[in-house]
């Protein structure tokens, strides 16, 4: 993947461009095919020069989404917190380890160095990032085949 920003866009680091990007898409539970649930979303991974790469989390919801379509929904590094009570006792307790905006996944980082591993002084980052999803095979809601 590669991230090519808009010519006006105020942010620094990576979020000015980055040739080489890893993209990895994951189910974040269990699917069964008799269940239509599934809680997709993805990882980025923006590699730089001399470091370790610069990442962003996002996805639709904890709590997930009534369909088998991966593509179905925007995904975001900004999450509500999750409708399940066991899940906020035990993944929302995990998160809040490190911030106490459960869900809320800052890429500030990324905005810390170019793709070259150089270092920004006075970086700018978005607080939230969208990913909308371009479906030109036409997933269904149904349940197809296994993952």
């Amino acid at each position: 993947m590669e991230l090519i920003p808009q010519a006006d866009s105020p942010y620094t680091g990576a979020f000015q461009g980055c040739k080489h990007m890893v993209m990895r898409i994951s189910e974040f539970s269990e699917t069964a095919p008799e269940d239509p649930k599934t809680a997709p979303g993805h990882g980025m991974k923006c590699l730089r020069d001399g470091m370790a790469s610069g990442n962003w989390f996002a996805m639709f919801a904890f709590d997930g989404q009534a369909s088998f379509n991966f593509f179905k929904n925007r995904w975001t590094n900004i999450l509500f917190e999750m409708d399940n009570e066991c899940a906020r006792q035990t993944i929302g307790k995990h998160l809040n380890e490190v911030s106490d905006f459960t869900g809320a996944m800052s890429v500030m980082e990324l905005s810390q160095f170019d793709q070259y591993g150089n270092p920004v002084e006075d970086n700018h980052w978005p607080f939230q990032i969208e990913v909308e999803p371009y479906d030109v095979y036409g997933w269904t809601d149904e349940y197809q085949n296994d993952f």
